[in-house]
């Protein structure tokens, strides 16, 4: 598979790679990633490497493997592996942050409507314990410009603005965010900008040098495809020896392997299995064999593709532009004969369609009221996925008529 033009989207060589359940039609990437074969099996091959000696593996080996593995996703993310830290999922690394921040009471977080929703759940902990406030910009959608989402940011700055938190990758509405403009917007205030990319890590490409951001979080389960249980903290010169684990005996203190500060603290929080993260470069390695941007762009034109057909069969509107700058490997379309559906009946509608057409795909919800159905492209989706989809969701809803 070295030749990136040499495969095809969806062949059963590339759905030979994965493990994933034949019988299921899997448009979900974008929830949990998927781990390819040999990705797995690198990981297995260091946990047999660390139970045939754990203290030789874990005290003398480990310190330089992470090292070596952090300075090969820094390539990667084209980032200084001096800011760059290891933690378990994007969440963990935001509720790392945020706890560092030092919010009091009255001090003012910017989020939007589109931000994940565990990150609103973490603030939340801060509003009650804290008094800190929470300040919502309303990004519409449908939207048709990224000036509308700057927009949506800067009308909720004010003189306790202390933190602004904005997605890279919206996971509900899957539109790229235009975070320079935002980050260049807090900046001129010195508000320092936190930038949730847990969807952005090969779905596009990242140039972290480039994008110079106060805080970065993404992982690497998703669209990397590594084990579960690998994401990172990236944080510029200020901020990393601001940022702390959350959990309280590893702050301002040496780690295990006794090394001080940023990578000290989060190299070792106690003991723990690293294999997702040692098998990271291995997950890059399998996705560089193919070409990492022939990648992004077959993902990217199957989505294309699925959204004008799914919109054309079901008359469904299209809710942004088509336009790449908009959207990478997800795309969202709205249902509306499913508008006032409550969370528990959008999740019982998701497992209608595991359990009765045999497709795993997520309903989704902006604002309570209006449902999204939420695609999602890798290499082992073809075009027939998306029609079989469409076939569902017409026997299921009928044609939209608004």
């Amino acid at each position: 598979m070295s030749n990136a033009r040499a495969w095809v989207s969806g062949s059963d060589d590339l759905k030979a790679l994965w493990n994933l359940d034949p019988s299921i039609t899997y448009l979900n990437h974008g929830a949990f990633g998927g781990t390819p074969v040999p990705v797995l099996k690198a990981q297995a091959n260091w946990i047999l490497e660390m139970e045939r000696g754990s203290i030789n593996f874990l005290i003398r080996r480990f310190p330089g493997l992470l090292d070596e593995h952090r300075t090969y996703l820094a390539k990667f993310l084209n980032a200084d592996p001096a800011g760059l830290v290891f933690v378990s999922n994007a969440t963990t690394g935001v509720g790392a942050i945020v706890e560092s921040m030092g919010l009091n009471a009255g001090d003012e977080v910017v989020i939007s409507n589109h931000g994940y929703h565990v990150v609103r759940q973490t603030l939340d902990v801060c509003v009650r314990e804290r008094g800190i406030v929470i300040r919502t910009a309303n990004i519409p959608f449908p939207c048709e410009s990224h000036d509308e989402i700057v927009s949506a940011f800067t009308s909720c700055f004010t003189r306790m603005t202390k933190l602004v938190i904005i997605d890279h990758i919206a996971s509900a509405s899957a539109m790229i965010l235009p975070v320079e403009d935002v980050a260049r917007k807090a900046r001129e205030r010195g508000v320092p900008v936190l930038i949730d990319g847990a969807h952005a890590p090969m779905q596009i490409a990242l140039d972290l040098e480039a994008l110079d951001p106060d805080l970065y979080v993404g992982n690497l389960h998703k669209w990397p495809c590594a084990p579960k249980g690998s994401a990172f903290i990236f944080a510029n010169m200020e901020w990393r020896e601001k940022v702390h684990p959350a959990a309280p005996a590893f702050r301002n203190a040496p780690g295990y392997h006794l090394r001080n500060g940023y990578h000290g603290e989060f190299d070792w929080n106690g003991t723990f299995d690293p294999s997702a993260w040692l098998s990271v470069k291995t997950a890059l390695d399998f996705f560089e064999s193919f070409g990492f941007e022939a990648v992004r762009e077959s993902n990217h034109n199957l989505v294309r593709d699925a959204r004008l057909m799914l919109a054309k069969e079901l008359g469904f509107k299209l809710p942004h532009p088509d336009d790449r700058q908009f959207y990478g490997n997800m795309a969202a379309l709205e249902i509306p004969v499913l508008r006032g559906m409550k969370a528990a009946a959008r999740a019982e509608m998701s497992a209608r369609f595991y359990d009765t057409h045999k497709i795993e795909i997520p309903f989704m919800s902006l604002d309570g009221d209006r449902t999204w159905l939420r695609i999602s492209a890798q290499l082992y989706n073809s075009f027939k996925d998306y029609e079989r989809l469409a076939g569902a969701c017409l026997k299921e809803f009928g044609k939209s008529i608004s």
